[in-house]
């Protein structure tokens, strides 16, 4: 009897051990998949998550982590569904509903919204889904409402750059330009200090030998760049409106040292040099907007117009045909009134 009884405690712990083990391994496989995926390296993520998923169905943070993989992929149906089977799993699970909403928000499908409620529901300081909240209510132009959630977001993370992005971004379509400038200013600053706190943490993980973490956080400073970058376009643009001419040209001259291959931040700089009649250094702005977007017919009919301006008629009669060509149906008129056989060229 003892005897019996000593080999059914071993047979119960050789099955504890093992289910121990094989659920440390699932796991494992599970967490391994999303450092691929947080790498960036998808096909390899992918790969391990199909598999975790044979072999574990019950685990929620597999099914959602392999629909994050299905959405960078760009199949969203096939990301909805893998999340899905995440929320049906774990129903209080705030992050797979944001994702859903996420993934809704893309294809443009209203009940998005109801996603993004749902996770703040079950978190109610989830500022990432107060502001997928906010983005899809800017998109359906109910900007108070938009506000009100970018509120929330900026209240649970006060250094969200792009949360006072998009709050100004409503604020200006309801005519608040100062709240938007400011909120811009809020996001440029924002930015700046991300940018800063990653290269210097990348610096002292590289002096410590630590390669690839110190990579990942120069990436990530690179990433803001181009973030930061566009937000000095946005606040340049809130200027124009606020007819602050100058400090639009400023703006846009901070954007374009930061990231000098944007041909729209050198249109956008080429307009302002035309309100202020520096015809010349329009005509040079839109040549670099062409020479990067060799399609862009709103350069080419500035630069026509910015030629005319300067008596340089045959050249901005070439402009011209080419913004029409490339769909810009309003270089008609000019063509008409200065490119016809009785202009002077």
């Amino acid at each position: 009897m003892l005897k019996n009884n000593l080999i059914l405690s071993r047979l119960l712990l050789f099955c504890f051990f093992f289910a121990y083990c094989y659920s440390g391994i699932t796991q494992n496989s599970i967490q391994r998949g999303y450092n691929l995926y947080l790498d960036k390296e998808y096909k390899r993520a992918y790969d391990t998550l199909n598999v975790a998923v044979k072999t574990y169905p019950d685990s929620a943070r597999a099914f959602l982590i392999r629909g994050l993989l299905k959405s960078v992929g760009h199949d969203i149906d096939g990301a909805i569904e893998d999340i899905s089977k995440a929320i049906k799993l774990k129903p209080d699970y705030a992050e797979a509903y944001n994702e859903r909403g996420v993934c809704k928000f893309t294809l443009n499908q209203p009940d998005a919204i109801k996603d993004f409620n749902k996770a703040v529901e079950i978190d109610s300081d989830y500022a990432e889904a107060y502001y997928n909240c906010g983005l899809a209510k800017e998109r359906v132009s109910d900007y108070m409402g938009s506000i009100h959630e970018l509120d929330i977001a900026i209240k649970f993370k006060p250094d969200y750059s792009d949360a006072y992005d998009h709050r100004a971004i409503s604020e200006a379509c309801l005519n608040n330009y100062n709240d938007a400038l400011n909120d811009l200013s809020l996001a440029i600053n924002s930015d700046s200090a991300s940018i800063v706190q990653h290269r210097n943490k990348g610096n002292a993980l590289f002096d410590d030998k630590k390669y690839l973490e110190a990579l990942k956080n120069f990436y990530v400073a690179n990433d803001l760049v181009g973030s930061y970058a566009e937000k000095y376009v946005d606040r340049g643009i809130v200027k124009e409106k606020m007819n602050d001419t100058i400090g639009a040209l400023q703006d846009y001259d901070k954007a374009l040292k930061i990231t000098p291959y944007s041909p729209h931040s050198y249109f956008r700089r080429g307009q302002i040099k035309d309100e202020l009649k520096d015809y010349i250094g329009s005509i040079d702005d839109y040549n670099s907007a062409i020479q990067l977007m060799p399609y862009y017919a709103d350069a080419y009919y500035r630069r026509g117009k910015a030629k005319i301006n300067l008596g340089r008629n045959k050249e901005a009669c070439e402009d011209l045909t080419n913004a029409l060509q490339f769909g810009y149906s309003d270089a008609a008129i000019l063509l008409k009134q200065y490119c016809n056989s009785n202009s002077k060229h």
